[in-house]
Parts: structure tokens; sequence; C-alpha cells
């Protein structure tokens, strides 16, 4: 219906109601058997209660091709108060303190009629109605409530199940459980049988409302295997998934029940006002339903309505029992087509899987009987002649040679005789064309009579000719009726929707504002995130401060006192006046408790880290110096001044720490230290470094001169030497080489141990 681009990747699969999203949750992970176990779901959220009745079993299916049996469930009865639910307690407890605050500082308009001051009153009292859960009695503080007037009392539980059970709350939330009851014998079911009463939804942690539900039951426990809270969001959830083919997940079967029955009136003029049964209450859907009206020979419209004659609730928000209006045009158009033979209507209704019912298709039906040849199926062929069995005994060589004789004079017979036919084939030839001859002469003197008109007697057929049989009667033929429907579509308008469709422009203002509450969603995750981490961090620095014997150590009474306090206002203030506050406000009360609290551990840390790091670097200089004096021998073509100033930063190093140890010598350890662990690492990364490339360089390649110098050499030599001369040199040469391979491999060891020590410096430096 609408663009893509126009709902922006909003995809709805089906709409679920909360119970039947509560019963997939608790059923997903279970496994049931064919007889079936039976199950009330109960749940009481803000502003409504509900209650299901569920029976779990289970239905065999293929997967990957063989046989595999899952589980499911059906809704069998629902009832619900869409009027009672938490928030009405929450105003019993506002109309109780709004009288109580009247009559202390009686206000020059009662504090009900200030939008104001009800907001702030409701707010704490639905504090005070979470604190009466845990405890038998809570206070109220409201700053500024009405008209300058602070407002601070107390109530207690007995006092508010008493103002609750006389607003008619435990009246209410428990009569949707009752009627779920009162409709198990209609299934064959006692509540022996129900296994499972699961209760959901913020309002059941209320004690006096699990009470009565309880009381509903016969005494019987209640059950709390979901989240009170997530519960239906989970199950949602999972229906989504089990009808999307993009996640894979548990087969499980979900059959849901109408809410409401529906009935449908289709404007009978002999019958005006009648309503005929169309979907029956608690019917499990998606299912479809065909209303025919007969001999139909005007266009006709079909409304649907709640059906409110047994006392069924209308659904929240609707005034009026119509649900919809269905016009079928084209009745004349139809008739016509089919030369005036009349038919009926047939408006094919459907009930999809979100419950919502439409009308598919309709049509114009027309029955047309006439009479038709019956074709005699053809005989059935002859059967094939019995096969001979052969004479499978052995035959001696005497019966062998009478057969082989026997077969030789037939064979010379059969020769005589094809010769006599020989002998006596042109004798026939010639009678043969005499006969012909005579039947020609006859056909020429029947054509001639034909001819004149005259009168030609029946000529006598040929003595070798047999007369003709006279024809066999013709066959009677089988008859039968044939019955053909035809259908022909209709136009189908619907109109007066109790709930109309969204116009595009309708959506895009749906999208933003589901956009909207995503943000502030979003915006409410990250104030709780942030009010969550405040308040662990207050508990966790508090038991480091009491507990940890390096921060004590660290500190004074005084300050550890005066960080309680602060530690102290804090979390009065998390759960007082700032229990509410932005994000950006308790991350800043975080961060001014962090700036105290961790530099309180870095310091206690500290006191190990600096000793060992300075102990670390102190080596390190002292093996930097006995590398640089090596390198007289072992490196000759380093630089003197290079190492000289490599020496020379080193002793600034060590002026560097000696200072640094003396400004710490004359701290306090409760003081900030003077130095980190961290920053002698940093002071020796560098030092480091250019110690390990001073270790890695390579000798210099000799100059060019002498190279060409010992080239021209050789050539002068090689021209002038006698045989013996040049083996000589050839034996010299190959010693030559074998002691440059030699230096070569003292060169390479050298170098690996070079890498070594570099290995061994960077680990050193790690450990800072």
């Amino acid at each position: 219906m609408y663009d893509a681009a126009d709902i922006a990747g909003l995809n709805i699969l089906a709409e679920v109601s909360d119970l039947s999203a509560a019963a997939l949750q608790w059923g997903i992970d279970k496994e049931f058997t064919p007889e079936g176990t039976w199950t009330v779901v109960y749940d009481m959220g803000a502003t409504s209660a509900g209650a299901a009745l569920v029976r779990y079993s289970t239905f065999d299916g293929k997967e990957g091709g063989k046989k595999k049996t899952h589980g499911q469930f059906e809704i069998k009865a629902v009832a619900w108060d869409e009027a009672c639910g938490g928030e009405d307690m929450d105003m019993v407890l506002v109309d109780h303190f709004a009288a109580e605050f009247d009559a202390a500082n009686s206000p020059s308009a009662p504090a009900l009629s200030s939008p104001r001051a009800v907001s702030k009153l409701r707010k704490q009292a639905r504090k005070t109605k979470e604190i009466l859960s845990a405890n038998k009695e809570a206070p109220i503080s409201v700053e500024g409530m009405h008209e300058d007037h602070d407002f601070r009392s107390s109530i207690k539980r007995s006092e508010f199940e008493k103002l609750a059970e006389a607003a008619g709350i435990k009246a209410c939330a428990t009569a949707p459980l009752r009627a779920v009851l009162e409709r198990l014998p209609e299934h064959g079911v006692t509540l022996g049988d129900i296994e499972v009463v699961e209760i959901i939804g913020g309002a059941t942690r209320v004690p006096f409302i699990k009470q009565a539900l309880s009381d509903a039951l016969g005494g019987r426990a209640l059950d709390t295997h979901l989240d009170a809270d997530e519960a239906v969001a989970m199950g949602a959830g999972l229906f989504a998934a089990n009808m999307s083919t993009t996640f894979r997940m548990r087969k499980f079967g979900a059959a849901d029940a109408a809410p409401y029955g529906l009935e449908v009136d289709v404007h009978d003029p002999a019958k005006p006002g009648e309503r005929k049964p169309l979907l029956p209450l608690h019917k499990r859907f998606p299912v479809r339903r065909i209303v025919s009206i007969p001999n139909a020979t005007e266009d006709r419209a079909f409304t649907v309505y709640h059906n409110v004659s047994l006392g069924q609730k209308l659904p929240p928000g609707i005034l009026e029992p119509t649900v919809a209006e269905f016009a079928v045009a084209g009745v004349k158009d139809a008739i016509a087509k089919h030369d005036g033979v009349l038919g009926k209507i047939n408006a094919h209704f459907a009930v999809d899987n979100s419950g919502i019912v439409f009308m598919d298709k309709a049509e114009y039906q027309v029955e047309v009987f006439d009479m038709v040849e019956v074709e005699e199926p053809p005989p059935p062929p002859p059967p094939p002649p019995p096969k001979k069995k052969e004479d499978k005994k052995k035959k001696g060589k005497k019966a062998e040679k009478a057969e082989k004789a026997e077969k030789a004079e037939k064979a010379e017979a059969a020769d005589d005789a094809s010769e006599a036919e020989a002998e006596a084939a042109p004798a026939a030839d010639e009678e043969a064309e005499a006969k012909a001859g005579r039947r020609l002469l006859a056909d020429e003197t029947l054509l001639e009579d034909s001819d004149g008109d005259a009168e030609v007697p029946d000529a006598p057929l040929p003595a070798d000719e047999p007369a003709e049989e006279p024809a066999a009667p013709p066959a009677e033929k089988k008859m039968r009726e044939r019955r053909r429907v035809f259908r022909t579509p209709l136009t189908v308008t619907e109109s007066k929707r109790a709930v109309a469709a969204m116009s595009p422009d309708a959506v895009k203002k749906s999208i933003g504002i589901l956009k909207d509450l995503a943000a502030k969603d979003e915006a409410k995750r990250a104030q709780e995130a942030a009010k969550s981490n405040l308040e662990a961090y207050i508990y966790q620095i508090r038991e480091v401060v009491e507990e940890d014997e390096g921060v004590r150590a660290v500190t004074d009474e005084a300050q550890r006192e005066a960080f309680a306090a602060e530690l102290t206002e804090a979390e009065d203030w998390l759960y007082m006046d700032g229990a509410d506050s932005s994000t950006s406000e308790f991350d800043a009360k975080k961060e001014g408790l962090k700036a105290t609290g961790d530099e309180w551990i870095k310091r206690a840390k500290e006191t190990v880290k600096r000793p060992a790091a300075v102990a670390k670097a102190r080596e390190f200089v002292d093996a930097a110096k006995e590398s640089l004096a090596s390198f007289a021998d072992a490196k000759p073509w380093i630089p003197e001044e290079e190492k000289a100033a490599f020496a020379k930063d080193l002793d600034g190093f060590l002026a560097w720490l000696d200072e640094k140890e003396a400004l710490q010598a004359e701290k306090k350890v409760t003081e900030r230290p003077a130095f980190a662990a961290a920053e002698v690492a940093s002071e020796v990364k560098p030092l480091d470094f250019r110690l390990g490339k001073l270790k890695r360089r390579p000798a210099p390649p000799p100059p060019e001169e002498e190279k060409e110098l010992v080239n021209a050499t050789d050539a002068e030599t090689d021209e002038n030497a006698t045989d013996a001369e040049t083996d000589a040199e050839t034996d010299a040469e190959v010693a030559d080489a074998e002691k440059d391979a030699a230096e070569e491999a003292e060169g390479s060891a050298a170098e690996e141990a070079d890498a070594e020590s570099d290995a061994e410096s960077d680990a050193e430096l790690r450990r800072f």
C-alpha cells in the first residue's frame, strides 16, 4: 500500500497480544506431550489487567527431511479489564495525600486543581507505593508542592490496602482471572489440571494484589518464572523471529484466539437488521469464512459488527460496535454475462494473524446443468494365447536321426509342390482375366441403363463372391447430466472501518513520532546507565577506602572522613533530589568523586611501582656505560665524540633522577608524589633506543682507492707468475676465503648477541 521510502524500513509482521507474547516466552524452552499442558497467564500492568487460559501440546513436522516433534500453544479463553492497573493505585495515594495536604495547609485552591501539584505528587506517590511493596510503612516528601508549601507525610501498608480495596482495585484486579476460571468446564478442565499460574506485570509486585489473586485460586501459590517487566517484549521478539525468514530459531506453533465475537448483516430487504454469526468468541485465527446470498440480483453491502449480545465489551477506545462495511458491486454485469441465469454472491471473509477482519474477495457464482454423451470405454484387448511348454526331455541318438530324415522328406515334398504350382499358374491367370472381363461388361451395361433411366434388374453375382450381410442397427447413445460452475469476480469497497487505515502523511508523521520516542528511549537508557555507574562507584570506592591497606597508608584519618562525608552526600542526592537528574549531571558528580578516589588509588600503587622503576633505571645506566666502554675494542669505528655525547646524556638522566628522588624524600606519603614511575620510563626510553642503534651499527666498508690498488697488484702478479706460483697463490686465496668466512661467522654471532641484548633492554623498558 505504501512505498518502502514512505515507511522508512518499518516492517510490521503481525500484531500480538501481551498474553500471547508471554505465553510464547514461557513455553519456548519446554517440552510437552500430545495430551497437553494447561496454564494460566495473568498480566497486570500500569493501565490494564488480563488473563488467558493456555493449552500447550505438540505437533509433528519435518525438518531436513526427517520427522520431528515441535511444541505449540493455543489460547483457549481470554478476559481483561482495560481500566484497572498500577496507575489506579498511584491515584489512590494521590487523592489521599492531596486531601491531607489541603487539610494541613488550607491553600486558596485545592491541590488537585493544579496540574503541576498533581504531577509532582503523583511522581512521589509512585515511589511510596514501591517502598510499601517491601516495607510496612513508607514516607513521602514533595518540595514546593503547591502555593510554595512543602509536603511531608507517611502511610502504612495496611492503610494503603484499605484505600485500594475501597476504590474497587482488588475486585477489578481479580475479575479477569475469575472469568477465565469460569470457562474451565467448557474445555473439560478443572483448577487441579492447571499446572502453572504465571503472573507478570509491574503491578503484580504489590503484596495485596498477589494475595487477592491467590485467594481467587483457592489459596494456591502463584508462579513467577518470567521477568515481570520484560516477558511481553521478549515474547513479541520471539514471535517476530518465528515469522521472519532472517532469523533461525526453534520452531514453535502459536495459535491466538479471537478476543471478540463478530457478526455480519447482509442487508437482506426481506429481513432488515438481521445479523448472522461470522466469528465466534475465542475462535483461533487465522481463519476464513464464506457468506453466501442465493439468487442475488442486486449489489449488496456487508456490515461487520462486534457481537455485544452476550455482554461482550468493546475494544478500548471503540464507542460503536461497527467494525467495517464492505460494498460488493458488479452483480448485474455478472448476470448478463451468463444470459440472465441467476446465481449467488460468495463473500470471502478472513481474519489474519493479527486478528484483523477483512474481505479477501467476492464472486458471483452461477451453476449450469446440461446433458452430455457418455463415451463408452474401448473393449479390452483379448488375452494372448497360452504358450506351449517345450519338451525339455533329452532325445536319444536314434530319435535325432529319425527326426532329421523326416525333415528331409518334408523339404523334398515342398519342392515338388512348388514346381506343380508354377506349371498351373498360366491357366489360372487366363481364367482370372476372363472373369474380370465379364465383370467389366456387366458394369458398363449398368452404367448405360442408369444414364437412360431404364429399370435394371439386379445382376447375379459371380458364383465365387459371397453375398453382403445386412448392416447392424446403430447403438443407442448414453447421456448424463453435467454440472458446471462459473465464477465472476466482483468489486469490493471497504468503508466505515472502526480504526481507519493510515494515510501516507499519517504514516510519515507516525514514523517521526517513533523516531522521537526512540531518541527519548536512548536518552533514558543513557541516563539510567550514568545513574547506575555513579551508584556503583560510590559503593566501590567506599569499600576501597575502608578496607584497602595501601590506600589507608597514603591517607590520614581527616582525609578519609571528609571523603566519606562527600560520598554520603552524593548517595543521598542520588536517591532524593538528584534521582531524575540528567546524564551529564550524573557524570559530573561521578568525575568529582573520582578526582579524589582515583588519585588515592594511584598514590597507593606508586609507593610500590616508583622505587622499582628507579632501581631498574639505575641498572640500565650502569649497563649502558659498560657497553660504551666495550665499544673501544668491539666497535672501534664508532666516533669518540658520539660515545662521549651519549655518556653525557646518561649522566644528565642520573642527575634528573637524583633531583626527583630528593624532592620525593621531602614529601609526605599523604601528599601528591613528586614524580611517577611512568615518568622514569619515559626518560629511559630514548636513551635505550640510542644504545640499541650503537650496538647494531656495522663496520664501515674499505675506501675505494685501496680497492683499486689491490686489484691492480693482483693483475700484474697473474701475468708474470709461473705455474707453481699460480698454484701457491690459489692455495693462499682458498685460505684467505676460509679466514674471511670464519670472520663473517664471528661477526654474525656478535650481531646475534647484540640483538639478544637489545631484546633484553626492550623487555626491561616494558616493565616500566
